[in-house]
């Protein structure tokens, strides 16, 4: 199991740092997310400082953050591609939960992860080639939806931080649903191999049975 868990957290080797999260994700979140795994943080704590250390190096990557508000619809064309209107934009700032969250503790900007999800959608329309105008040419279009704020905090917080933190409890829950399939798998299989195992011994009566009618 240990060996599996190295791969799915990514690697068997660690950066021998002692960093704290790893701790926690190895003695703390794994644990609590997974019976399963109550007494083993000592063994997961080098596969848990590489899941850390791959999530800090793709949080790093993220870039500067985008402001998001009203005005910056009509003038960031990063996000006025996110949403298909000022009115979708303005919902989605009002409703989110995390989001809020901040704001009604009195913080007047926050810092927000948003995910959606990417839809392609493909119409006919016209396009230029050379000098013949084509009106029946496929086109194919990208809108995101179900957008929400995965994580928030007040701004000078360190977010990345906030981030890396949310991905590694991410992990946590994400491998003890792994091990509850795992365990149903498992006993399907069991269960499977039972039922072969009483048909080859009703094949094995059978045969004998046959063997006896003719026996003289």
């Amino acid at each position: 199991m240990f060996g599996w868990l190295a791969r799915f957290l990514g690697g068997a080797g660690g950066t021998g740092a002692g960093d704290a999260l790893a701790r926690e994700l190895a003695h703390g979140m794994l644990p609590r997310a997974s019976s399963k795994l109550r007494g083993t943080g000592k063994r997961l704590e080098k596969p848990a400082e590489v899941a850390v250390e791959h999530v800090r190096t793709m949080v790093a990557g993220l870039g500067e953050p985008v402001v998001c508000n009203r005005e910056a619809f009509f003038k960031d064309p990063r996000v006025n591609a996110l949403f298909v209107s000022e009115d979708q934009l303005v919902k989605f700032l009002r409703t989110s939960r995390e989001l809020r969250r901040v704001f009604d503790a009195g913080a007047d900007t926050a810092h927000g992860l948003l995910v959606m999800t990417p839809t392609e959608r493909t119409s006919f329309g016209a396009s230029s080639q050379g000098q013949i105008l084509r009106r029946d040419i496929a086109q194919t279009g990208l809108t995101f939806v179900d957008h929400v704020c995965a994580l928030a905090a007040p701004e000078g917080d360190d977010f990345n931080d906030k981030i890396v933190y949310g991905l590694a409890e991410f992990y946590a829950e994400t491998i003890a649903g792994a091990l509850l399939e795992h365990d149903a798998e498992r006993a399907e299989l069991k269960r499977l191999r039972a039922e072969l195992d009483g048909r080859i011994k009703l094949l094995q009566l059978s045969e004998r049975a046959l063997a006896g009618v003719f026996v003289c």
